[in-house]
């Protein structure tokens, strides 16, 4: 009886030794998907991010100080890469003013000028 149940165990353990590695190789290409499927999406969101990126940055060397790039909320911009968004806009914000400024300046000197005459 002994010997038996020696030997009924030994063949359930070498069954469960099979099937604990297959669910561990089930696993493990679960495990793959999943990371495939994220770094997909990642790049899928950079790229979608560079390419408005790209487009505004076209815009401001063509002079346009006035294109800000959309929130995510408004548009398709990845929520990822908001705080680049906010940066970005920002900084053309500042441009813009700084040029007006410098622009008033120019047509005060330009006036003085004229008056001095």
């Amino acid at each position: 009886m002994k010997k038996l149940t020696r030997e009924f165990f030994r063949r359930r353990s070498g069954r469960s030794a099979a099937v604990v590695a297959t669910l561990t190789r089930a696993l493990a290409l679960d495990m793959e998907r999943v990371v495939d499927i994220t770094f997909t999406v990642w790049g899928e969101e950079q790229k979608k991010a560079f390419d408005y990126l790209g487009i505004a940055i076209d815009k401001l060397a063509r002079g346009n100080l006035g294109h800000m790039i959309s929130s995510p909320v408004t548009s398709d911009f990845p929520k990822r890469y908001d705080l680049v968004r906010i940066k970005f806009n920002d900084a053309t914000r500042l441009l813009g003013a700084t040029i007006q400024k410098m622009s008033a300046a120019m047509q005060s000197l330009s006036r003085l000028s004229g008056d001095i005459t």
